[in-house]
């Protein structure tokens, strides 16, 4: 049986703002952090919506970037395990 595929999804306790390329995160519930995206950071974040998995978002950073797959999963994976550590981003199978 396949397993359903994992969704990325942005943990609901959080405000952001983006500003031009970049996004400003503010964690209201973990001393009221602040985090910012540059512009390729922005641009997966905004993907995280529960609608796409990793490959989903890998494949679209390749197409937005230009850039080969190799690199995009690697900083992509790099990202979202990061996201996920700090608490910014959680995981859904919905």
């Amino acid at each position: 049986m396949n397993q359903p595929l994992v969704k990325l999804l942005r943990t609901n306790r959080l405000a952001y703002k983006t500003i031009g390329n970049e996004t400003i995160i503010l964690d209201t519930k973990i001393g009221k952090e602040v985090h910012q995206l540059n512009e390729v950071a922005s641009f997966v974040w905004n993907l995280c919506d529960g609608k796409h998995d990793l490959l989903d978002i890998i494949n679209s950073v390749c197409d937005e970037f230009e850039i080969d797959s190799q690199t995009a999963t690697g900083d992509v994976e790099n990202l979202v395990n990061e996201l996920k550590t700090k608490s910014l981003l959680v995981e859904s199978t919905n």
